[in-house]
């Protein structure tokens, strides 16, 4: 694949709903998705967001480099055909839509089961806007962007007491990256770093880190990794200087 040598984590350049619609059909004509998800070392849902394709979702429906080659190692198919597919028919759609303002709403994080972020009661606050462009470099689908306060000094000094954090919503550890998570009954703000994975593409072993050189880092191993909830994976801080 044309770039993929440069940096396999990037998001998988010109791809497109076509893109999906290709993979979606070759991944059936192979056998279900599960399947598919298991060989190729990826959670079931990481693969349903590929083949969805949500063209409001930019970038958080787009696959990674190695994500794509893996599904396609599965499969059998070429991935660079598979991203030529319909190449050309969204870049109009796209740049059309690259300056409009997305309203990101501020949400109250809770630990308990449920979704993890309740709206504020409506005139608290009435969101921030944000480019969708910006959401897209970001990495954060227009429709899952939230914004929640940051609250203890755990994370300093990347982010401090009152900070206000752009999230991406998501209910899985995806990469190694700073989230928002629900545990035993508390929202806490870290660093999550998976070290291995088992065939379903969950971590088996995690790594919780502070920024903060005070508070000790963690690591869980099987079922304590239970009890870690992900609301969201922060992509951008806001501070008050």
């Amino acid at each position: 694949m044309s770039g993929q040598q440069e940096n396999d984590n990037a998001f998988v350049a010109g791809w497109t709903a076509a893109s999906a619609r290709q993979l979606k059909a070759l991944v059936k004509e192979f056998g279900s998705q599960d399947q598919v998800a298991k060989r190729a070392q990826i959670s079931r849902q990481s693969l349903s967001e590929i083949l969805r394709f949500d063209p409001a979702a930019e970038l958080g429906s787009r696959p990674r480099y190695r994500s794509l080659q893996a599904i396609c190692d599965v499969i059998g198919a070429d991935p660079q055909a598979v991203i030529d597919a319909g190449a050309g028919d969204d870049d109009a759609d796209e740049e059309e839509d690259g300056d409009a303002v997305v309203i990101v709403r501020r949400y109250r994080a809770q630990a308990s089961a449920g979704p993890g972020l309740v709206p504020l009661p409506d005139g608290a606050d009435e969101g921030m806007p944000f480019p969708r462009r910006f959401l897209r470099q970001l990495g954060i689908s227009a429709n899952q962007a939230a914004i929640v306060e940051a609250r203890g000094d755990s994370m300093q000094p990347t982010i401090l007491n009152g900070g206000l954090l752009l999230l991406g919503r998501t209910e899985e550890i995806v990469d190694a990256g700073v989230y928002v998570f629900g545990r035993e009954g508390e929202v806490s703000v870290k660093r999550l770093h998976p070290l291995d994975r088992g065939e379903d593409g969950k971590p088996r072993t995690l790594a919780i880190v502070s920024d903060n050189p005070a508070y000790a880092p963690e690591t869980l191993t099987g079922e304590e990794i239970n009890a870690i909830r992900p609301i969201g994976r922060v992509r951008f801080v806001m501070t008050e200087l």
